[in-house]
């Protein structure tokens, strides 16, 4: 008799497990209509309020985006940079600008390998390009072709 009284809870338990789940289902089908009527009768405004974000959003990038390459064109104007190929990356790298030449036989180009008199040959007109735009003195203009001429 213990086993038939146990089976009755279990089978009357279920049958309220039921119901209530009936009346879940109903309350949210419910809310379901409730929702939809409420974006079909104010879809309008939903529209042009969701338009207005993006629109402002929009505008918001656009500012920042000029604030930025004013930035970008003052640090491109200093005098260490001009001629120079420049790659700016974004986003821990996901996504790079190349800006300027980068041509491989540009003369600003270095080969991976090169001699040692090749080496030293750059060294000396570099040095001797600066010599003549006066960022050396001649002294040390001598002093550095002596050491290069030496090693």
């Amino acid at each position: 008799m213990k086993v038939k009284e146990d089976g009755l809870f279990k089978s009357v338990f279920f049958a309220h497990l039921i119901i209530l789940f009936h009346i879940l289902l109903i309350l949210g089908m419910g809310l379901l209509v409730f929702f939809f009527k409420f974006i079909i009768h104010y879809w309008i405004w939903i529209i042009l309020g969701c338009l207005s974000v993006s629109v402002s959003a929009g505008y918001l990038l656009i500012k920042k985006l000029k604030k930025s390459s004013n930035a970008i064109a003052e640090i491109l104007d200093t005098p260490g940079i001009q001629g120079r190929p420049l790659e700016i990356t974004f986003l821990g790298g996901l996504a790079n600008v190349k800006i300027g030449s980068s041509s491989f036989n540009s003369g600003n180009q270095r080969t991976l390998i090169e001699s040692s008199s090749q080496s030293k040959l750059r060294d000396l007109t570099d040095l001797a390009r600066m010599f003549d735009k006066k960022l050396l003195t001649e002294d040390e203009f001598n002093r550095a072709k002596q050491t290069l001429l030496l090693d």
